[in-house]
Order: structure tokens, then sequence, then C-alpha cells
């Protein structure tokens, strides 16, 4: 039912991705709140990746969403988990606050400058040398910088979600698994340059949205580094559509 699982393999077996994981966290807080959009994704964090060994791909998953809550500044929050019963055992996979609004918040800033230099690697070469990520998770296009501060690519949004799920849970996605994977993508590749070392991603504290993901529609996804500690690296990501900002995680 999960196609992109295909893409998304480690040591033999395939693994569900974040991105998608918070894809249909996502759905779940809409379900009961239909007319709302999608505004921002908060406290983000993998518990135990949903792993599925090739010769038993199997497992049930879940999803499980509370009560959708005012907050303060009118948002509409619902906190939701991923959860997985797998050989007889039962686990949370992953979970969030989605937050639910009528209008989406304004982005602040712009686009920063783009830079002359360019990445030694091409996006063929980081593929093929560097990153696992299957066909269908293949996102990046170009890499326009990696230095000590961050790194800059051109990245591709989903042209289907049928590239995701077999059977999506609506006609149009909510996020963008392939756009915000990419993101993910990038992290791991600073880190490869830097540390020499690959990354996944384990969690965020924000992910706000200004604006769609359009189909097949190339953005640009900034990364600056804020901090690395030992084997953990924070940063923030910012999503571009031309010169607007359309989502960020913090």
């Amino acid at each position: 039912t999960f196609p992109v699982l295909n893409a998304h393999m480690i040591d033999g077996n395939y693994v569900m991705p974040f991105a998608v994981s918070l894809e249909l966290m996502a759905h779940a807080a809409m379900h009961e709140n239909p007319g709302l959009k999608l505004a921002a994704i908060k406290n983000a964090r993998v518990f135990k990746g949903l792993v599925l060994p090739q010769n038993n791909p199997n497992a049930e998953i879940g999803l499980y969403a509370g009560k959708a809550v005012l907050n303060a500044a009118g948002l509409t929050e619902v906190t939701v988990e991923l959860k997985a019963r797998q050989d007889g055992k039962s686990y949370t996979v992953a979970g969030a606050v989605i937050g639910l609004a009528g209008t989406l918040a304004k982005p602040q800033g712009k686009a920063p400058a783009m830079s002359a230099k360019t990445y030694a690697l091409s996006a063929k070469d980081v593929y093929d040398q560097v990153l696992f990520h299957g066909t269908i998770l293949q996102g990046i296009n170009n890499i326009t910088i990696c230095d000590a501060n961050g790194a800059a690519v051109t990245a591709a949004c989903l042209n289907k979600p049928q590239d995701i799920m077999a059977h999506p849970l609506r006609s149009n996605l909510l996020t963008d698994p392939l756009a915000i994977d990419s993101a993910f993508q990038l992290a791991s590749l600073w880190c490869f340059e830097n540390h020499k070392t690959v990354s996944l991603p384990s969690d965020f504290a924000n992910m706000q949205i200004y604006g769609a993901f359009k189909a097949g529609k190339a953005i640009r996804i900034v990364l600056n580094v804020t901090s690395v500690k030992g084997q953990i690296m924070k940063g923030d990501m910012r999503f571009f559509d031309g010169e607007s900002v359309i989502a960020e995680i913090t």
C-alpha cells in the first residue's frame, strides 16, 4: 500500500519515512475538522522506526487523534500518534501536534541570494555515493552550496499522491512528503560533507506552512545549521517557491 517504501530501504529492510508519517498524521487531524487548513506541525518526533523485513513486510498501522483544542493564538491543535502492530507487538511510531486554521499565516523574510558557488558532486553522484534513497524519493535536482553553515538545493515537489501510497486518503496531499524528505536528505548530505557521516531525522519543534507545495513544481530548500553537539545536528529549513517562503521547519 506504500510504494514509497521501495525507495526507502536501510540494511535490506523497508523503513517508513518520517515525511510520510507526517502526512498521515496531518490527514488524521483533518478528518474530524473539515474546512480547516493545515497550518503547522509541532513537536513532531519519531519514537520507533517502522521497519519491515523483506521476507515479512507486514504491519498494521493506525492513526489516533485526540480532541481538537483551540490555543491562545487561535490555532486549532490536534495531538496525533501513528501506531503500529507488528509480530504481535504494538508500539508508537511517531507523534505530533497538528495545527489547523481557516487561513494561513504570512511568512516573514525573503529568499536569500543564490550563491555562485556549486557543490562538487552532482545530484546523481549524491544518490549514487552518499544517500540511499531510491528513484521515487530522489527529489534533489541540484546542490548549489554545502558549507560549514548550511546547504541549499533545488528540488522537485511530488507529482501525484500515488507515488507515496497506493490508496491516498485524499485526492490531494496536505504536505509534500517528497519535498520534506528532500530537506531531510539535505541535512544528511550536510552531515556527510562536514562530519563524514549521514543522518536520519528524529524530531523538530515546529513546521509552519504558509502556502501550497505545487505538484511537479521545482522549489528551493535552504538549510541553516544552528548547532552540532555530538551526533545531534540542529538547524532551520526553509522551502521557497521563487521568492516566496511556502514553509519552514525549526
